[in-house]
C-alpha cells in the first residue's frame, strides 16, 4: 500500500487533501502515513469508506482521487483477509 500511495503525484495528493480534513492516509508533507500492522490498514480503510459514505449521503459527488482511494483500500483489505485466512488454515 505504501508503494502505491508513494507513487501518487503531489497534485493528486493535494486535490485529495482539499476535501479530506485529515482523514486520508497522507501526512502534511503529502507522504503516505506509516502502517505498522494489519489493523492500521483496516482503520484507514474504514475511515475513508465512512467519509465517502457521509459525503454521498450529503448529496456530494466524490472526487476521482477519493473514489480511487476508497476502492484501493477496499481491495487491499480484502486481499489482507484472504492472506490471513490462508495462513490460519
Amino acid at each position: 500500500m505504501r508503494d502505491y500511495l508513494a507513487d501518487w503525484p503531489a497534485e493528486k495528493v493535494a486535490r485529495l487533501q482539499t476535501v479530506d480534513a485529515g482523514w486520508a492516509p497522507f501526512d502534511e508533507n503529502q507522504r503516505p502515513i506509516a502502517l505498522h500492522k494489519p489493523a492500521d490498514l483496516r482503520e484507514i480503510c474504514e475511515t475513508v469508506h465512512g467519509q465517502c459514505s457521509a459525503l454521498r449521503s450529503a448529496g456530494l459527488s466524490l472526487a476521482p482521487e477519493l473514489l480511487e482511494l476508497d476502492l484501493f483500500l477496499f481491495l487491499a483489505c480484502a486481499k489482507l483477509s484472504e492472506f490471513e485466512a490462508a495462513t490460519c488454515s
